[in-house]
């Protein structure tokens, strides 16, 4: 019995071996594989022994050559093709083709070759061939070959597919259960309308991958297939799975449009990827010039919105819109831009004038913050107008004022030209946006360079002259100045630089005083001096129709003042002191004194008798005071018809209280031994109580007399004919002591 390894036949685990064969032949085919096999016996008495013991690397007599060129050709995924030649230098009688179970004859004179078809795809199949020849019979010759692949009987296994995040997600599968070949790739289909997918499995037997590059909440729809080199094999069913939400995209056309200075409307549309279901926005409003200032946040369901309050005019701002999601909030979008201009909220700053000409003034000033000014400057707007005012004060705020308004695009410096020299003018200046000017910022252009003089003039009726269109008088009084300052500087010289006049009366002494303003080719202090050289020729003056001459002796004070000289003003304040410590003392003598008069005056009032002597007292020291010519050696002037008429003052008899009336004093006895004196001294003996006390009411010194000429006049007509005591005393009602 005879032990055949099938590995030492050339054949593979799974080829067949016909029953015939082991029928014809007695071959015993061993569950175990043999390792070796013993020499096949000498004795020729059956064919068995000379088949089995032939194949290569066997002992055996006997045996011829096998078939030669024997080859087992794939024709088709089910086909097989054996083909064979006769061995060499042997006559074949017969030969014998053994494939699976059964057993062929085949004619030596045929082609000598066999199809072998009905095949299992892709299985691998061993055909053998043997010869019997004259010269007996030959050693086997075999050959092995599978047929041929076709695509895939079913699909892929076990297909499961998940989501991985927002933009991934992770397909698993098996292979399928007929794969009719060598799986070579698996096609994923995802979302139908894209590209196929292809996926090696080549590799180790990939049957899983994780497929990227989706958007947040997307749907995929993924099928699968296997494929051999002969094709592709049906799909799996389709299968659908959601990406994970994320925070949407950016909103679209994002949209501000300023209503006020202080108001906004905001309006955006949905973002092309929100990425889930949008929750709801949110709006990011802030104030880009003021970093400390909290931006405050809007949520809205809407697509619009209003905002209204918190910005203020011309502020750099953003508006930062973002959509929202349960994931979160999504890339905002941001415009920036400024809100409606506002004017601004303070004056330019640091606004100063300086005075370069007679005519011509240049106004300075600093620019207005950026956060005062509240809008993009267009200009500056410059009013000024003429004022009669003190350095000291401030220039009034109300519209009349500036008469002549400019609109003035430099920056910082400005010049006026064409002002009267003999003015001053208030200058007030105003930044303005397109939203309006803002609050002014004044300012005083003073004089030019000047010298401050005094004039007096004589004049009668000095108040009561000026009382009457003073202004008329200072202009013909400075017509006649600067012209006679013309006809001694030999150059051109208006009233206009002549400022400042203003006229003072004192006694009949009229007072002129004001300014010269310097000139282009002259300075006020030349100007002075040839104003002097022209007064010490004694010209006649004339104003209003009335011819004036200077005050002998004090027909010209000057005192250079250069834009209100300090010195001048110390030079002021001191003798204004020195005049108040001297009003003080007289206060304090006149009150030590003041009771002695009483006494003295009210006892000689006391007795009508003694009125004549009182008045004789008193008579030559008023003369003397009064030193003013008499009435009659005057020049009388013609006052005009609007001068109130002279007032006349009559006499008013005595009038006493009920404390002054006291007995009378009784007349002297008519003893003619007694003088009237003694009887006199003797009456005042009797009242010296009474008269230490007295008092007394002055009738009619509500008119007071301005000729000291006539104090006396009355005196024959009792005490109310010399009420003025003191001269040019002002009306007093009361009593005296």
């Amino acid at each position: 019995e005879l032990f055949v390894a099938v590995d030492t036949l050339g054949l593979e685990e799974n080829a067949f071996v016909s029953s015939s064969f082991r029928q014809s032949w007695n071959i015993f085919i061993p569950v175990s594989r043999a390792v070796s096999c013993p020499n096949c016996p000498e004795s020729h008495s059956c064919l068995a022994p000379y088949f089995c013991a032939c194949p290569e690397n066997w002992s055996g007599e006997g045996c011829t050559e096998p078939p030669q060129n024997v080859a087992l050709t794939a024709t088709g995924p089910d086909t097989l093709r054996f083909r064979w030649s006769p061995p060499p230098d042997l006559v074949v009688t017969l030969y014998v083709v053994i494939f699976q179970d059964e057993t062929h004859h085949v004619d030596p004179s045929s082609d000598l070759v066999m199809d072998l078809d009905s095949l299992n795809t892709y299985t691998a199949y061993t055909c053998c061939v043997a010869a019997n020849t004259t010269s007996g019979p030959s050693r086997i010759a075999c050959a092995t070959q599978r047929t041929l692949q076709r695509a895939p009987g079913d699909a892929p296994r076990n297909f499961i597919l998940r989501t991985l995040n927002s933009t991934a997600i992770h397909i698993q599968w098996g292979p399928p259960l007929t794969p009719n070949g060598i799986i070579i790739h698996y096609t994923i289909y995802i979302n139908n309308g894209n590209p196929p997918l292809n996926v090696d499995a080549t590799s180790a037997g990939l049957q899983h991958v994780s497929v990227g590059g989706f958007s947040p909440d997307q749907s995929v729809t993924v099928r699968l297939s296997a494929s051999t080199t002969a094709g592709e094999g049906p799909k799996t069913a389709s299968q659908s799975v959601t990406t994970d939400e994320a925070v949407p995209g950016r909103v679209e056309n994002l949209n501000v449009i300023a209503v006020d200075a202080n108001t906004f409307d905001v309006s955006w549309g949905p973002p092309t990827s929100p990425n889930g279901e949008l929750t709801g926005y949110t709006v990011l409003v802030k104030n880009l010039m003021n970093t400390t200032e909290t931006p405050f946040m809007i949520e809205s369901h809407l697509n619009q919105l209003r905002v209204d309050g918190g910005i203020g005019p011309y502020v750099r701002y953003s508006v930062l819109v973002a959509a929202s999601t349960a994931v979160g909030l999504g890339i905002p979008v941001e415009k920036t831009l400024y809100s409606q201009e506002g004017s601004p909220q303070s004056p330019p700053p640091n606004v100063n004038s300086t005075r370069k000409s007679a005519t011509n003034a240049s106004v300075e000033w600093d620019g207005i913050r950026w956060e005062d000014l509240r809008g993009w400057l267009v200009d500056y707007e410059i009013g000024y107008g003429r004022v009669m005012m003190s350095v000291h004060q401030q220039c009034p705020a109300n519209d009349s004022t500036y008469t002549e308004t400019l609109s003035v695009d430099s920056e910082g410096e400005y010049e006026l030209t064409g002002l009267d020299p003999g003015l001053q003018y208030c200058v007030r200046l105003a930044g303005r946006t397109s939203a309006g000017a803002g609050p002014f910022s004044h300012t005083l252009i003073p004089w030019h360079t000047n010298s401050v003089f005094t004039v007096k003039l004589q004049m009668s009726y000095c108040t009561e002259w000026i009382a009457v269109k003073p202004a008329e008088i200072v202009e013909d009084l400075s017509r006649a100045f600067s012209s006679g300052i013309e006809l001694t500087c030999n150059c051109t010289f208006t009233s206009d630089y002549i400022a400042d006049g203003q006229l003072t009366c004192r006694n009949d002494i009229l007072i002129f005083q004001g300014r010269i303003i310097s000139t282009t080719d002259r300075n006020s202090t030349d100007l002075l001096t040839n104003f002097e050289t022209w007064l010490s020729t004694d010209p006649t003056i004339m104003a209003r129709g009335e011819e004036l001459k200077l005050f002998k002796n004090e027909r010209f004070t000057e005192s250079e003042n250069r834009n209100q000289s300090i010195v001048g003003a110390t030079a002021g304040v001191a003798a204004v002191l020195i005049l108040l410590v001297a009003l003080v003392i007289v206060l304090i003598l006149w009150r030590i004194n003041r009771r002695k008069l009483s006494m003295a005056v009210g006892c000689r009032l006391a007795s009508a008798t003694s009125l004549n002597s009182i008045a004789a007292d008193y008579e030559e020291p008023l003369k003397t005071v009064f030193s003013k010519p008499p009435m009659k050696d005057r020049k009388p002037i013609p006052a005009p018809n609007t001068f109130p008429k002279p007032l006349k003052v009559t006499p008013k008899p005595l009038e006493l209280s009920p404390r002054q009336q006291k007995p009378p004093l009784q007349p002297p006895p008519k003893n003619p031994s007694i003088s009237r004196e003694k009887a006199n001294k003797h009456a005042l003996k009797e009242q010296k109580t009474s008269l230490i006390d007295c008092e007394m009411p002055i009738a009619g010194t509500e008119n007071v007399y301005d000729d000291p000429d006539n104090i006396t006049s009355g005196a024959k007509d009792g005490i109310a004919s010399f009420p003025n005591i003191a001269y040019n005393r002002p009306s007093t009602k009361g009593t005296q002591k």
